[in-house]
């Protein structure tokens, strides 16, 4: 009896060592480091009212937008009569300047009167911040339809354009273009930049085709020069919407670790988020650290903020970003297996989103100086020698190509206007018929007569914008 009682005695002493080692272990192998000081990656929003933000003008706006696709345009026409495919096309076309249908543009600009007096109220607000993005699982529709607006303004312009009406035509495209850099700087996340550039973009391609097509005196040219100084900063708005990742892919970790979310959620955003398993809860418990995981994320977030300001040459990480990442991902402690893959999923690739903010950067460079150009050539009956002849009277300076940092370059004997691109090698830039003589070399197994009319500005080594004036 005093025998097997030492033995249960030993046992049980057994079983405590046992169990106490093993908590020690777990407690070593579940600790985490201390928070990450992340301060400097809190986005810093504005407490605006509903009736002073933009923003609510132009999300009710696109709520009663009628536009190919929408609600509205639905009940007015059926499928048989005129398939949505079918007008988006012409309407692509349209905006592109190519066979302009004119009872089309009458009819969606006169079903669109409310729906302009909203824009209208949006355009005059002096403020514009989406809703602070807190979660993968947010919903931002009004995104989509902030694409489709901006493409109704443009039909506007057009129209204008379309009746002579040129300096109306470039005042309502600068709505496009202030609209863009609103949505740029709206302090949303990286799908509310890269949307507000697209429109941006679309909208500055529109101005450079008004200059070619339309009368507008040089005086009202300078002032349009002047006026794209104040949106020409991108760095700003990608600056915040890398931070709003940030802070999208910290609550993310909290929410895995605290057992609101599985990983598994992650690819299934568009449903309802997964509640974990008591299997699944040891299982973060044992192999995440979201402390570290969000120190690293910090870390490698905080870099592309700082790189936002310089251009594509003085930012080393630009054209590391893979190397860098994997060099973070070996960093992570091997008992953190669900960090390192959380790393993996949530930070971005910011390599193209700051590759496209210096493209964007310089497309408005470009722009900025056809509209000084124009007018010179105007009072002077020449184009300028250099770009420098346009400084002070048209230009404050000359803009710079944002992927060297050094001015934009400009032959006036090819006629063009070039940026390096991000080779940083200068080939001289291309004419229309150099670019078509580009494209048939890199598609030698294609027919002449399948080259696009304009291919890609940015697909040239040298992106080149003509002076067809």
């Amino acid at each position: 009896m005093r025998r097997g009682y030492k033995v249960l005695l030993g046992c049980g002493i057994a079983i405590g060592i046992i169990g106490i080692a093993g908590g020690i272990a777990l407690f070593v192998i579940s600790r985490d480091e201390a928070p990450p000081d992340d301060s400097d990656l809190i986005v810093k929003r504005l407490d605006i009212p509903d009736d002073q933000n933009g923003f609510t003008y132009f999300q009710q706006a696109g709520e009663i937008l009628y536009w190919p696709g929408t609600e509205s345009w639905e009940k007015a026409h059926t499928v048989a009569d005129d398939p949505n495919e079918n007008s988006r096309d012409r309407l692509d076309k349209m905006l592109d300047g190519k066979d302009w249908d004119e009872a089309l543009a009458a009819e969606i600009l006169d079903a669109n009167k409310p729906t302009f007096a909203l824009i209208e109220k949006g355009l005059a607000c002096r403020e514009f911040q989406v809703p602070e993005g807190k979660s993968i699982y947010d919903k931002i529709p009004y995104v989509f339809d902030f694409m489709q607006t901006a493409r109704l303004m443009r039909l506007r312009a057009a129209d204008l354009a379309a009746r002579d009406k040129g300096v109306e035509a470039v005042e309502r495209t600068l709505d496009v273009v202030f609209f863009g850099n609103s949505q740029e700087r709206s302090k949303g996340g990286l799908v509310h930049f890269l949307v507000g550039q697209t429109i941006k973009g679309e909208g500055l391609e529109q101005l450079r085709r008004l200059l070619v097509e339309c009368k507008v005196p040089a005086e009202t040219l300078q002032a349009v020069a002047v006026r794209l100084t104040a949106w020409q900063d991108s760095a700003t708005g990608l600056a915040d919407g890398l931070r709003c990742e940030y802070q999208i892919e910290s609550n993310t970790i909290e929410a895995i670790h605290q057992g609101n979310l599985t990983m598994k959620s992650l690819a299934r955003i568009d449903h309802d988020p997964i509640r974990p398993s008591w299997s699944e809860r040891l299982d973060v418990a044992l192999s995440l650290k979201p402390n570290q995981t969000k120190r690293l994320c910090a870390e490698s977030l905080r870099t592309f903020v700082e790189a936002c300001a310089k251009p594509y040459a003085a930012c080393p990480t630009l054209h590391s970003t893979q190397e860098n990442r994997d060099r973070l991902l070996r960093t992570l402690a091997p008992r953190n297996t669900l960090g390192r893959t959380l790393y993996g999923i949530l930070v971005p690739a910011v390599l193209g989103v700051l590759e496209h903010k210096c493209g964007a950067h310089t497309d408005m460079a470009a722009t900025q100086a056809l509209m000084a150009l124009k007018p010179f050539k105007m009072k002077t009956g020449r184009l300028p020698k250099t770009l420098d002849e346009l400084v002070l009277e048209y230009l404050a300076a000359v803009p710079l190509d944002d992927f060297d940092g050094k001015p934009l370059r400009y032959s006036p004997e090819k006629k063009i206007l070039y940026s390096v691109g991000k080779d940083l090698k200068d080939v001289g830039g291309f004419t229309k018929e150099e670019t078509l003589k580009w494209w048939q070399k890199e598609n030698p197994t294609r027919p002449p007569e399948d080259a696009p009319p304009a291919p890609p500005v940015w697909d040239l080594p040298n992106p080149s914008w003509p002076i067809e004036f």
